[in-house]
């Protein structure tokens, strides 16, 4: 049995106090992660942002450097850009819909390519942080410093939390085969909020991509129809 199991067999065994207990303290713990990183209101005000970022694959996994371009509406849709060695692909979405555009053709963003998509919407740093820009969330407490946190729509991810400061550190979901984790550092501030520059993704236990931010914008103006439009 996980622990997530361990905590939802707890508050099942205390009655619906044990589940509101148990949601209570999530949203408290979530309140003082916002205040920690800008405070409620400021997250509130972002409607969008952007994010240059370099990514390396890990060696061990034979991968290679690319470049990431991520400009985000706050409507949800999500425009990527990435100039890899074989060339130069795109991909946007708004949640519902998508396309992709690479050298070999384009096509719809459809099944896992989109489940994955809105997965990434739904674990985005400001995506979690503001829960205002998600629709009726789940929020637990799921331990010393865990949050569990889903959606209606069958998303989920663990968030940690350093409780002493309220800073976050990490978020854990399960991936296509194994368990994927994202460490956050280096936070910075950027307009008042406080932003991971450095995201170390490992997976299956093992290192599997370090994501190196070079700029990192909010409130730039940009619009889910400029986001949208292709190359």
């Amino acid at each position: 049995m996980t622990a997530l199991d361990l905590n939802h067999s707890r508050a099942e065994a205390g009655g619906g106090q044990g589940r509101c207990g148990y949601a209570a303290k999530g949203k408290q713990l979530l309140q003082k992660v916002q205040q920690a990183v800008g405070g409620a209101e400021k997250l509130a005000g972002v409607k969008d942002l952007r994010q240059v970022a370099e990514v390396q694959i890990d060696p061990s996994v034979g991968g290679p450097q690319t470049e990431a371009d991520q400009p985000v509406a706050r409507a949800g849709t999500v425009r990527q850009e990435v100039e890899a060695p074989f060339g130069k692909l795109l991909s946007f979405t708004n949640g519902t819909t998508g396309l992709g555009e690479e050298p070999s053709g384009d096509g719809a963003l459809a099944g896992p390519m989109l489940k994955q998509a809105q997965g990434e919407i739904f674990r985005s740093y400001f995506g979690l942080m503001n829960e205002r820009s998600r629709s009726e969330p789940d929020v637990n407490y799921a331990g010393p410093g865990a949050l569990d946190i889903s959606d209606k729509s069958g998303n989920s991810v663990r968030l940690m939390v350093d409780e002493s400061t309220g800073l976050p550190v990490k978020t854990s979901y399960a991936g296509p085969q194994e368990t994927i984790e994202e460490n956050w550092s280096e936070l910075r501030d950027v307009d008042g909020m406080k932003v991971p520059f450095k995201i170390t993704v490992i997976q299956a236990g093992k290192k599997f991509a370090e994501v190196t931010v070079q700029e990192f914008k909010v409130n730039t103006g940009a619009t889910a129809e400029q986001l949208s439009k292709r190359q």
